[in-house]
């Protein structure tokens, strides 16, 4: 069972990466903003309000919406979180079927961009665990850290650091790899309702991995 939860977890990690780096470079190449990298539209919000540019409204409206996003997160699932639940499904089916709905309204570009930095502030607070680092799926500034500090405690000796840093290239990867699926969706035109799809395995697998835990503890208080 374990290695069989150790399988699935790291799909998902490899689907939402691949959603999140698709989300985000989409947004980038359709609308000029990024919805993830907050940071960046932090500053952004400073130097575009001194110079009264028109941009400053979306710089300093993406992170708030973002931040809502997280909000909404942080009042579903609990704190700490000690194992996976069926609510990580749900909000992952949710967050399927929103993609595919706003996309069947005639949305400006502006609440669209609205509707993605609201998804992935959701998606980003929807925090998984590996031997207890943090899983970030909708940016990379984590996972390059996650990636640079433990393979530096590998070069010094410590072995056991390898399975983590092994997992954080996997997620850099994967995320490298919907970045180039959002750059092909952008030039043939695709919706992003196609991203529904890995939502909804992401959602069924999260399932499966609640029931397996749920499975597991039953048969420990057996045991």
């Amino acid at each position: 069972m374990n290695k069989l939860y150790i399988v699935l977890n790291h799909i998902n990690y490899a689907l939402l990466a691949i959603i999140g780096g698709a989300l985000n470079t989409f947004s980038l190449l359709a609308f000029g903003f990024t919805v993830s990298h907050q940071t960046g539209n932090v500053t952004r919000s400073v130097v575009t309000s001194l110079n009264h540019s028109p941009e400053r409204f979306y710089y300093i409206m993406l992170p708030i919406v973002f931040v809502i996003g997280a909000f909404i997160a942080g009042l579903i699932f609990p704190f700490p979180r000690r194992h996976i639940s069926k609510r990580y499904g749900g909000s992952l089916l949710f967050l399927g079927f929103f993609l595919w709905f706003i996309y069947q309204l005639d949305l400006t570009a502006t609440q669209q961009l609205i509707c993605l930095a609201w998804m992935t502030g959701f998606q980003n607070s929807i925090i998984l665990y590996f031997q207890g680092i943090q899983i970030r799926t909708t940016f990379l500034s984590g996972p390059l850290s996650n990636f640079g500090y433990l393979f530096a405690q590998v070069v010094k000796g410590h072995l056991y650091n390898l399975p983590v840093v092994l997992n954080q290239l996997f997620i850099i990867g994967c995320y490298l790899i919907g970045a180039g699926l959002g750059v092909r969706m952008q030039q043939e035109q695709c919706a992003l309702t196609w991203l529904s799809i890995p939502y909804i395995v992401t959602a069924g697998i999260f399932y499966y991995i609640a029931y397996l835990t749920k499975e597991g503890h039953h048969n420990e208080r057996a045991v």
